[in-house]
């Protein structure tokens, strides 16, 4: 019996290295849990072209949105384990598990990581009339008028809210949070000054810091960004536990081969890696200086993650929505 199993192993390990030789010999897939369009979609597109032309197959995006990834994440989870359909993912899989004990995959055991893609920072702003000028002033203000100022977001639970109640933690203030559907209604109402206060993806703001409509107090990352090189991080501002981006990673069904995960892993750094490729996401805000480009660092950066947002929704009494 024990003879038995082993041949077994070894008749399947030697089948993945066949399957892998060949990989790939058909059309690929990458779904995107978001709509066409946006940041996310247009990343995922730029990848899949450029694997597309390294590999000699069409690599099909196939957007499917709803429920904060939820929906598009679910198709990925019962994907055949084959490296023909990833999942092109972001901050709100690692978050979503912490808020929902219903979801219909599991975000660790269902999935196989394949490597960090890109992020963009979040930037705390407020509007240009708004008195406070570095995080600290604004602290202090927030603390003045407990619950009296409010910030701005795109969306409940997203980068930018996230990052907004890191700050109420870290600061021990209260402000209220005014969720918006998307960057486009959550500005109009900043600019106009009805909300003074905004934490959103530098993409979004970047060209209102310009102009002097908005003032950049500073960017949730571990280092400046290169967009805006004068902008403190939130670190050197005194708000260390103030850490989040818009990042996105690439992931495979759980029990792809790992002669296909590599095989993915290699062609989509040699993707981020080619010129044109890089100016078209750079353009997009997107920065590519990923917290891990193996396989197992991307694992580690899932894991804590997770732990660290599990932690948050707890204090801050985050819920679905």
């Amino acid at each position: 019996m024990r003879n038995f199993r082993f041949a077994l192993i070894a008749t399947l390990l030697l089948c993945g290295i066949a399957s892998a030789q060949t990989f790939p010999s058909r059309p690929l897939k990458l779904i995107v849990p978001v709509a066409p369009g946006g940041g996310t979609d247009i990343l995922a597109r730029v990848i899949g072209e450029k694997v597309a032309e390294n590999w000699g197959q069409p690599v099909v995006i196939e957007n499917r949105p709803g429920g904060a990834f939820v929906v598009g994440t679910s198709v990925a989870a019962k994907a055949a384990p084959d490296g023909y359909t990833l999942l092109v993912m972001g901050l709100p899989h690692v978050v979503n598990p912490s808020l929902r004990s219903d979801l219909p995959y599991d975000a660790i055991r269902d999935f196989d990581p394949v490597m960090m893609l890109a992020h963009i920072p979040v930037v705390a702003t407020v509007h240009a009339d708004f008195p406070a000028r570095s995080l600290q002033e604004l602290a202090a203000l927030a603390r003045e008028k407990p619950g009296a100022l409010s910030f701005a977001s795109t969306g409940p639970n997203g980068s930018g809210h996230l990052a907004g109640e890191q700050f109420k933690l870290s600061a021990k203030v209260d402000m209220q949070h005014i969720p918006y559907k998307g960057s486009a209604p959550a500005l109009q109402d900043v600019l106009s000054g009805q909300v003074p206060i905004f934490f959103d993806a530098l993409l979004t703001v970047e060209p209102h810091i310009r102009a002097g409509k908005l003032r950049a107090l500073a960017v949730t990352t571990r280092a400046r960004a290169a967009a805006l090189p004068t902008v403190p991080t939130t670190a050197e501002a005194g708000f260390p536990d103030v850490l989040v981006s818009a990042w996105l990673g690439l992931l495979a069904p759980a029990r792809t081969p790992e002669p296909v995960l590599e095989a993915w892993n290699a062609a989509v750094a040699r993707a981020l890696a080619l010129p044109d490729a890089k100016e078209r996401l750079i353009k997009q805000g997107w920065e590519l200086t990923p917290y891990g480009t193996t396989r197992q660092e991307f694992a580690a950066f899932l894991r804590s993650e997770m732990a660290r947002w599990a932690t948050l929704a707890k204090a801050a009494g985050l819920k679905a929505q």
